[in-house]
């Protein structure tokens, strides 16, 4: 698993200078047994959840978003090959490896409404906006490292959200694009 990599592709759901500003980053959740990595724009979800534990130190029901900005700088302060350490001490100053990374104060949106169980039955056709689908694709190929990477589609409703998942040795990626009327 390379985190850099993970965060590197959840930035392509993020938006830039959204004026939610709380969305403008990734959303950092340490749960008992693993850590959730959510990153959205409202139209797509992007979601990583790890359960290798190796590159966090961070205590368990804490959660925080990291700045857009913040990431784009540790980004391109680290190689491919790093495996930075990822920790938040007990007064929230959060850093990768040795950078502060700089956090948004805000209530992040409820990602779990999303991922819910579906109750709606999947239906034969859906509307998709393709920019959107496009942005998933290569959230994917940056996060998965794998050679040709893959994963379920699973159509849920005409007014639910399409999921993509795949599992991975040591963590779990899901992308959900919300449909569009046509």
């Amino acid at each position: 698993m390379n985190l850099v990599k993970i965060l590197k592709g959840l930035l392509i759901a993020a938006p830039k200078s959204d004026v939610r500003y709380y969305l403008n980053g990734v959303q950092v959740i340490r749960h008992k047994d693993r850590i959730t990595l959510n990153a959205t724009d409202g139209h797509l979800l992007l979601q990583v959840e790890i359960k290798d534990m190796e590159q966090f130190d961070i205590q368990e029901d804490v959660k925080f978003v990291i700045s857009r900005e913040s990431l784009n700088v540790m980004i391109k302060s680290f190689t491919l090959k790093c495996k930075p350490v990822l920790r938040c001490d007990d007064d929230f100053n959060v850093t990768l490896g040795d950078l502060p990374l700089t956090l948004i104060y805000g209530n992040y949106p409820d990602v779990q409404r999303v991922i819910y169980k579906s109750k709606e039955r999947p239906c034969d056709e859906i509307g998709l906006n393709l920019n959107l689908l496009s942005k998933l694709s290569k959230a994917c190929a940056t996060i998965i490292d794998a050679k040709y990477p893959g994963g379920k589609m699973m159509v849920r409703g005409v007014t639910d959200s399409v999921m993509f998942t795949n599992t991975y040795d040591s963590y779990k990626f899901t992308g959900f694009i919300m449909p569009c009327r046509l």
